[in-house]
């Protein structure tokens, strides 16, 4: 079962995850999120700004609900 760990506010998760030592294989699959995580910013850059400004509209509607 999971240990639940309650953590000062001046951590953030990325803080933490750092400073486990994944086993070879999710070091592996570790990696690969990091570099999908560097390519969405480029490729969400070559959206349809149409299709963006849907996706801000519809953060906008959610926040205020």
């Amino acid at each position: 079962m999971p240990e639940i760990v309650n953590i000062p506010n001046n951590y953030q998760a990325s803080d933490i995850l750092n400073k486990i030592s994944f086993p070879k294989e999710e070091q592996r699959t570790q990696r690969t999120l990091d570099e999908t995580k560097k390519l969405q910013k480029p490729v969400s850059g070559l959206e349809d700004p149409e299709e963006k400004r849907r996706k801000k509209e519809d953060k906008q509607i959610q926040k205020e609900k």
